[in-house]
């Protein structure tokens, strides 16, 4: 159940999380 919720979710934060870890 956390994984589905966190499939889109991390997809949506995944960008904008990466570049500030890549950063």
């Amino acid at each position: 159940m956390r994984r589905q919720i966190c499939l889109p979710y991390e997809m949506l934060i995944a960008p904008e999380f990466d570049y500030e870890l890549v950063r």
